[in-house]
């Protein structure tokens, strides 16, 4: 069992989209990668962790989760901003998201609930990158090896 939670978090939730988004061609990261990013890019963070509902250690977690989508600006990218947020969101949005992860192959960690909470857009000026956000809510525990 590990706890490194949000790692695991990451990594699953980033294998389940690779598997599950088909027809657009994207690039996907875990968070804190070493590896250069390629645009279009989809980059899954466990930005923070804590206890569940304020109890006390258990080791069953509330993770916010952001999956970010970075487009560069070109003469298509609201198109193709829109098609690639579409395929995401897709995968994502049902009622047992949860279940679905427990699914991936390699998981060290198991989900309790996942459901998209939050879908925010803007724009990285300096990098000319259209950036959406889509903020999942997470419950999940190392998985027990």
């Amino acid at each position: 069992m590990s706890w490194a939670i949000e790692e695991n978090i990451e990594d699953c939730i980033k294998s389940y989209l690779q598997n599950n988004i088909s027809g657009v061609s994207l690039n996907y990261y875990s968070a804190w990668s070493s590896e250069t990013i390629k645009y279009p890019a989809v980059i899954v963070n466990a930005v923070e962790s804590r206890n569940v509902e304020k109890t006390g250690w258990t080791g069953i977690r509330e993770v916010d989760v952001v999956i970010g989508l970075l487009v560069a600006a070109d003469s298509s990218v609201r198109s193709n901003t829109a098609s690639y947020r579409d395929k995401i969101i897709t995968a994502l949005a049902y009622d047992d998201l949860a279940s679905s992860l427990n699914q991936v192959s390699g998981a060290k960690v198991v989900f309790s609930q996942a459901n998209i909470e939050e879908i925010k857009r803007d724009i990285d000026e300096n990098r000319r990158v259209f950036v959406n956000e889509i903020r999942l809510a997470v419950v999940a525990s190392p998985k027990q090896t």
